[in-house]
């Protein structure tokens, strides 16, 4: 009875929730996770070879959840590059390290912005313990009302376990969040995506990614839009900004002018199954 209760058969397509948002919390795409775990790989390993990673990426996903060797390739590819001089071995791409070791800048960057704005920063637990430049750290940036914890007193304590995981946070003298930061190197954002959503009232809910993952990016959106774990209501919620034009902003205004729609209006069609989030195409 259960069952019925909580999955429709979609004619052509299979079983799928009758109610997909409401497994928000606890569902990941499979392509989110293979993203992450193969750029963990590559992170931790000067080189490797395909069937290092196909054997680590087996150890760790079995059963349904196990991604197929051509996923895995691609998204090696997609992240690592041929070394030259080894014949069979790869390495992560130089631009890859780039925008890793920009993740930091960048949020530093958006706390001194805030903070001449005349906001109140919050940084994301996480990234708290992050170092930058002159010895300070990301924890540095955070308001002195917010030594003791984030305190937000029109959110409830489930979400605010969420809310304070965001990158970085702008908050007014209401203690409102105006603006919410995520600074992704990667399209593995569902788990971001679900973060800023847990913010139920009004504000700027941002994603920040390198221009290059922009293609990436709307295929991911799309795919949650259509298997129903983002409505299209929450898509006129969320804005993306580049890389590219954080570095260059020095002024909210700034901020707000390079803000853009999360998706360009693409619609892609997308097996609607039970198992989508098992094997998500990339």
């Amino acid at each position: 009875m259960r069952e019925k209760k909580e999955f429709v058969f979609l004619k052509g397509r299979g079983w799928w929730f009758k109610d997909p948002s409401r497994y928000w919390l606890h569902i990941i795409p499979l392509s989110d996770r293979l993203e992450l775990a193969v750029i963990d790989i590559l992170r931790r390993k000067a080189v490797v070879t395909l069937d290092d990673v196909l054997q680590e990426i087996y150890t760790k996903f079995t059963n349904a959840m196990t991604p197929t060797r051509g996923d895995i390739r691609s998204m090696l590819e997609e992240y690592a590059e041929k070394d030259k001089r080894r014949r069979g071995l790869w390495k992560l791409k130089s631009v890859v390290k780039a925008h890793i070791s920009e993740h930091t800048r960048l949020i530093e960057r958006l706390a001194v912005i805030g903070t001449q704005g005349g906001f109140k920063i919050w940084i994301g637990k996480r990234e708290q313990s992050a170092p930058v430049k002159k010895g300070r750290y990301l924890r540095d940036f955070v308001h002195e009302d917010f030594m003791k914890g984030l305190y937000l007193p029109s959110i409830d304590e489930q979400r605010l376990t969420q809310i304070q995981n965001i990158d970085i946070l702008w908050i007014d003298e209401h203690l409102r969040i105006r603006y919410a930061f995520e600074v992704e190197y990667t399209t593995a954002i569902t788990e971001a995506l679900r973060r800023l959503k847990s913010i139920l009232y009004d504000c700027a809910r941002v994603i920040v990614i390198p221009k290059v993952r922009n293609r990436a990016l709307i295929r991911k959106v799309d795919s949650l839009r259509i298997t129903g774990m983002l409505s299209d209501d929450d898509l006129k919620r969320f804005k993306k900004a580049f890389f590219e034009d954080i570095r260059r902003c020095t002024s909210v205004e700034d901020v707000d002018a390079v803000l853009q729609s999360i998706v360009d209006g693409s619609k892609s069609q997308v097996n609607l199954t039970i198992d989508f989030f098992m094997r998500e195409e990339t």
